[in-house]
């Protein structure tokens, strides 16, 4: 719970909108928090915030390449 608290803390998405991006589910992280989610909606909405994150770095390295040309 504290990875996907601190992303939506980071990113400022609501816990709606990380649902349906992760698993189509709105309810996703309400039901992670309260503990009546299924294992595979905890483990698509980690893998979302890992891919999301490595994405960003890739972005940002290639952004610090450019930049010191």
């Amino acid at each position: 719970m504290k990875t996907i608290h601190a992303w939506l803390k980071k990113t400022g998405m609501p816990a709606t909108r990380l649902g349906l991006l992760a698993c189509a589910n709105p309810h996703a992280v309400t039901r992670i928090r309260n503990g009546t989610a299924r294992v595979e909606t905890l483990y698509a909405v980690l893998r979302y915030i890992r891919h999301r994150t490595a994405v960003a770095r890739s972005v940002g390295e290639r952004q610090n390449d450019h930049a010191a040309m």
